[in-house]
């Protein structure tokens, strides 16, 4: 529900505020969140970077977020393409070298 692309409204504003007005005896946990890069394409770091720390600075200020849960850490390019670019760092050598992506120098 949140917004699928960094400059997409998609008509939430905020979801932990629609989640805990929706839910309010419970507890919320996001144990996967994300957005993917593709270097070939509009999607990019700086998108992945804004819509990660507003997402995350969403959670800290609603009392209600207990866990927030990134995915994934590192970018994983032998798998399909839509899945191969979540990460958080950029693999520099397959299981041995990695390099920050912008997210990771911003939090």
């Amino acid at each position: 529900m949140e917004a699928p692309a960094a400059k997409s409204p998609n008509n939430v504003s905020d979801i932990t505020v629609t989640l805990a007005n929706t839910f309010p005896d419970k507890e919320i946990w996001f144990t996967e969140f994300g957005y993917r890069t593709k270097a070939t394409s509009t999607t990019n770091e700086a998108d992945q970077n804004e819509f990660m720390t507003k997402f995350i600075a969403k959670c800290r200020n609603n009392p209600r977020v207990k866990a927030v849960i990134a995915y994934e850490l590192f970018d994983e390019p032998y798998k399909k393409s839509h899945e191969a670019t979540y990460g958080m760092y950029k693999w520099s050598q397959q299981y041995t070298g990695s390099a920050k992506k912008l997210i990771a120098e911003s939090l």
